[in-house]
């Protein structure tokens, strides 16, 4: 579908970065939304937060809910893998990803779940601003949380099963694991149980 007509390469996180009007940018949503239909589909039924996505192009469908971060577009490789030529699978800056790029898809993280994230990407480091820019407010669902990976499945994990014999958040599928990984992944685990 998308990949197909895109010669496969996946979508930016924010389109037409760096812009002098954010407003116009665009992001991964509005990219797959004619793939998707319904913008309800945007959106954990669990996520009551209400927050709506950053950096939208105001001239085409917008106000998509913020329920699905991108796999990334903030921080660097570095912080999520030491595999050498490892990028990030969703960009706004740098070389956009494509589907050969990627060693093992059934075993890579295109997206994830956030509660209190308004930019369209996960932040490669731990922190944020509260309420609406937490960079791993992931939802809960007993316990776990849902990750949509670049073959297309999705899968229930805590954050922390996310990396081991393989390092899903590395598109060389590589089991190096940084220790501002292991540290955002626990940071995501205690936000979940506490909210």
């Amino acid at each position: 579908m998308y990949l197909g007509d895109s010669n496969d390469v996946f979508p930016r996180s924010i389109n037409n970065w760096p812009r002098s009007d954010a407003t116009l940018a665009g992001t991964w949503h509005q990219a797959i939304h004619s793939y998707v239909g319904d913008k309800k589909l945007f959106k954990c039924p669990s996520n009551s937060s209400g927050l709506v996505v950053q950096y939208e192009d105001t001239t085409k469908e917008h106000k998509f809910p913020q329920s699905y971060t991108a796999h990334t577009g903030g921080g660097t490789v570095a912080n999520m893998t030491a595999a050498a030529g490892a990028k990030f699978p969703i960009t706004h800056n740098g070389t956009m990803c494509a589907l050969p790029d990627i060693k093992a898809a059934s075993s890579l993280i295109l997206f994830g779940e956030t509660s209190h994230r308004q930019d369209p990407y996960f932040w490669a480091s731990t922190g944020g601003a509260a309420p609406n820019n937490i960079h791993w407010s992931m939802i809960n669902h007993g316990g776990t949380t849902n990750f949509a990976f670049c073959d297309g499945h999705v899968q229930p994990m805590r954050p922390q099963n996310t990396y081991g014999s393989i390092n899903m958040w590395c598109t060389k599928a590589s089991d190096s694991a940084p220790d501002t990984l292991r540290a955002m992944m626990q940071e995501a685990y205690n936000y979940m149980v506490a909210n």
